[in-house]
């Protein structure tokens, strides 16, 4: 038996995002990727010679608001000669 092969006037076209956008969300993905390979070959580097640092970093993500905002006070104040950054 022969049908006619009817088109459904009512599908629309796949939705895709402009060349533009995709170009941007790979490029994204890149810079994070290349940062973080970056970030995890400084760390490893440094690791042997500051082990406390591998320690804060390990830990980082697992520690309260108020231990990070204390930590990072102390460092800014270590950096500045003792103002914070809030200060100077």
């Amino acid at each position: 038996m022969w049908q006619s092969q009817r088109s459904d006037s009512n599908r629309q076209p796949p939705v895709t995002k402009p060349e533009s956008e995709n170009a941007n969300e790979l490029n994204k993905q890149a810079l994070t990727e290349t940062g973080e390979t970056v970030l995890a070959s400084c760390l490893a580097l440094l690791t042997p010679k500051y082990p406390d640092l591998a320690l804060v970093v390990n830990s980082w993500p697992n520690l309260p608001e108020h231990i990070k905002a204390t930590i990072k006070t102390l460092v800014e104040t270590a950096n500045t000669g003792g103002k914070t950054t809030k200060e100077s």
